[in-house]
């Protein structure tokens, strides 16, 4: 499947027939990839971004020069692609790994000579060319990439579209409400693809199920800040701009399962920044921006009743 993912990317992608974005296969200057030539140690290189693949044994991070990607456990790392002549004036914001392939999805930001480029397109890498083959460009600022074996998601502040991973066709688009942290929750393991995003209205979520099943709930009072997605699809947890609670819900028919309390609000206003679960999905981890600790609630196997005042305990 990866190699025909490639050579379908590589033969050039169906130019997408909305306004708002186009869809084309680029033609990059092969980088040259010695094993211990192909970047130089600085300490002005930064990171952007960092995001686990899908079964979340590596991580990629997006740098100021380009980006590299990590063995989750033990941690190493296993590559490192930066001053290569592609990435030269460019930064790498956002970086997607698809499992663990030679494919990635990317977002990359002009600097310098280059600080005309915006990040307004979705770039795919193949690792085994050492080269951008197909980008799908917006008119407004990407936010965010999602992508599994079957489809690639563009998010982008007011809406979302949807991608076939193997030629980039444009398959569906939701409109969101404002997304500026370019939300969007993609189950690794479900069949068909289930997908999360912010609702058209503050507060609400989005549930796609495949391109065939759609609905939509309010999940806030305020806008949403935080969203995960279980591996196989089952829950969904998100949180607001405001408060110290965050909310775990069953998908399939948007039932409130638990809330999940980190104490009292401050006066300045907590936010939570990060929810993930662990791959049994009885267990969830919640950080807050302005606390340094991370809190683990565990969850009862098997709820199935509506339990809109159940707390989990913390573990």
């Amino acid at each position: 499947q990866v190699l025909a993912v490639a050579d379908s990317l590589g033969a050039g992608a169906m130019e997408d027939d909305a306004p708002e974005c186009t869809t084309k296969p680029v033609q990059e200057e092969c980088a040259t990839r010695p094993v211990q030539e192909d970047y130089e140690t600085s300490s002005h290189v930064h990171l952007l971004s960092y995001a686990f693949n899908q079964d979340a044994s590596c991580f990629a991070c997006g740098t100021t020069a380009g980006f590299r990607v990590y063995r989750t456990t033990p941690v190493t790392e296993l590559r490192r692609r930066e001053r290569l002549p592609v990435f030269k004036d460019r930064s790498v914001a956002i970086a997607a790994m698809l499992m663990r392939t030679n494919l990635y999805a990317m977002v990359t930001l002009g600097r310098g000579p280059l600080a005309h480029e915006k990040a307004n397109k979705v770039q795919i890498w193949d690792e085994k060319q050492g080269r951008f083959i197909a980008e799908i460009r917006s008119k407004y600022e990407v936010k965010g990439v999602a992508m599994r074996g079957d489809i690639v998601v563009m998010v982008c502040e007011g809406y979302v579209r949807v991608y076939t991973c193997d030629k980039l066709q444009p398959v569906l688009y939701i409109e969101t409400a404002a997304n500026p942290r370019g939300l969007c929750a993609l189950a690794p393991a479900s069949k068909p693809w289930i997908l999360c995003c912010p609702g058209a209205t503050t507060g609400t979520v989005h549930v796609q199920v495949g391109l065939e099943e759609s609905k939509s709930f309010s999940a806030h009072e305020k806008g949403v800040a935080a969203m995960t997605i279980s591996e196989s699809g089952a829950l969904l947890a998100t949180a607001s701009e405001f408060g110290t609670v965050a909310k775990v819900w069953r998908c399939a028919d948007a039932v409130l399962l638990y809330r999940l309390r980190l104490g009292k609000p401050s006066i300045g206003g907590e936010v939570v920044c990060c929810i993930a679960f662990n791959p049994a999905e009885d267990v969830v981890a919640v950080a807050s921006a302005s606390s340094p600790m991370v809190h683990l609630f565990r969850l009862e196997r098997g709820a199935e009743a509506p339990a809109a005042s159940k707390e989990a305990a913390a573990a």
